[in-house]
């Protein structure tokens, strides 16, 4: 019972002391000492702390990212737990955006995750988008936007549309992970996506679109080609399309 109020201490001089290398010492441990029954309550402090001061973590990234991804992921667990897990990471990258923006050990692992959860959106889901929607997909979905908007690194950018391609290059590809991988795509900012385009080669347009355009097939589900008629519309209002149809 007592865990929580030291953890909530331990941020509240930290918050003052981002530097300080005996707190720095302090927290694996403590960290690693969450009670099982109280792993919400850590997440939920865990995330207004991060939400200012999220620097003081750099020297934990890999295993605090790693944590957070294997709760989000863990479909044993209660949805409201994931979510928590996935406001973390993005309260992670709210608090140290540039920080965050440019190492491979957060937005790697961060975007794979989302994605996978993501693709756990299924034929009874609504259609229609709905704020009060906590299922973990949606939840998923809102992360990547609030990333994607936060993030201004173009590199970043073209490892996660790589991705995307590979995903949507493979055999038998489940619609829901298809929908997850270009729903993705069409939350990156567009004017970073045109830039990305431009200085791209010409090939990894011509796969990207070739690919997207199997999707459009009437065989297809009608959730996928809706997320391809988005992303489309999305590129083309901001001029992206046209000199790629030229």
């Amino acid at each position: 019972a007592t865990y929580i109020p030291k953890l909530n201490l331990f941020f509240s001089i930290a918050m003052r002391n981002i530097d300080n290398e005996d707190l720095h010492k302090i927290f694996p441990d403590l960290f690693s000492a969450c009670p099982q029954s109280q792993i919400m309550d850590m997440l939920k402090a865990f995330s207004n702390f991060a939400e200012h001061s999220s620097i003081f973590f750099q020297p934990f990234l890999e295993p605090l990212v790693q944590r957070f991804c294997e709760i989000a992921q863990d479909t044993d667990n209660d949805i409201k737990l994931r979510n928590s897990a996935m406001n973390c990471l993005t309260s992670m990258a709210e608090g140290a955006t540039e920080l965050y923006q440019s190492s491979e050990e957060y937005y790697a692992p961060v975007f794979k995750t989302l994605i996978q959860v993501a693709a756990e959106i299924n034929d009874d889901s609504p259609w229609e988008y709905d704020a009060n929607n906590d299922e973990p997909y949606q939840i998923a979905l809102d992360s990547i936007a609030i990333l994607f908007e936060k993030f201004q690194n173009v590199d970043i950018f073209i490892p996660i549309i790589e991705m995307a391609i590979n995903v949507l290059q493979q055999d038998d590809v489940p619609w829901q992970t298809a929908y997850a991988s270009i729903s993705a795509l069409a939350e990156i900012n567009m004017i970073t996506m045109n830039t990305i385009f431009e200085s791209s080669k010409e090939e990894v347009q011509k796969m990207l679109f070739e690919k997207l355009a199997t999707f459009l097939d009437i065989e297809c589900n009608p959730r996928t080609r809706i997320a391809v008629y988005n992303f489309i519309w999305k590129l083309s209002q901001h001029g992206v399309i046209f000199p790629l149809v030229n």
